[in-house]
């Protein structure tokens, strides 16, 4: 397979009647170029996370152009492996659609489209700086604001880990009231109403 330049065979012929002739035929088979070869790695990403999704290889030359595209994210090419990578548009999960094209040097296109399934992770909850205390409240007092963003829907009833001036401690979200509880460290607290 894709064999070229110049060959020999030889061959004998017979008349039934015990004469036999031998020949040698010498030939050239011309080349003829190949399209790009894309093969696909892998069809799985992570949420948020580049992924080697593909390879491309052309046996008799060099890839000169590529269009790639992913409906909910993108699609890159490192020229020096030639592995295509899809990244995940921000928080996307699910499935993805990729196209794959590249021209290589001589003008043959290869093109292929198939999907990635993204996997859901879990982001961390992000808590805002943003907080007010009035003037001679005592941390233990349920007084002052803030937020906490990103808790996720499928944490239910959880919690995270804060430090506010020193003090550190827990704050625990309830699912059914949507209410996060108090931060206790020791005899010293702080309590957080927020509202479902």
């Amino acid at each position: 397979a894709n064999f070229y330049g110049p060959a020999t065979f030889t061959y004998t012929i017979s008349d039934g009647q015990g004469g036999t002739d031998t020949a040698t035929v010498n030939l050239t088979v011309t080349d003829v170029n190949d399209a790009p070869v894309i093969t696909v790695l892998d069809t799985t990403a992570l949420e948020d996370t580049p992924q080697v999704i593909a390879n491309v290889n052309d046996i008799d030359g060099t890839i000169d152009t590529s269009s790639l595209s992913a409906s909910s994210g993108t699609v890159t090419i490192d020229e020096a492996t030639e592995d295509i990578t899809y990244t995940p548009a921000a928080d996307f999960n699910g499935t993805d659609s990729i196209t794959v094209s590249v021209t290589d040097d001589e003008g043959k296109t290869t093109t292929q489209t198939f999907d990635v399934d993204v996997t859901k992770v879990n982001d961390e909850p992000v808590a805002v700086d943003d907080a007010s205390i009035s003037e001679d409240i005592l941390l233990g007092s349920k007084e002052g604001s803030g937020s906490l963003s990103d808790w996720g829907a499928s944490n239910a009833d959880g919690s995270v880990s804060i430090n506010v001036g020193g003090v550190t401690g827990t704050i625990t979200a309830l699912a059914s009231t949507g209410a996060a509880a108090e931060l206790v460290n020791g005899s010293r607290g702080l309590g957080v109403d927020a509202d479902k």
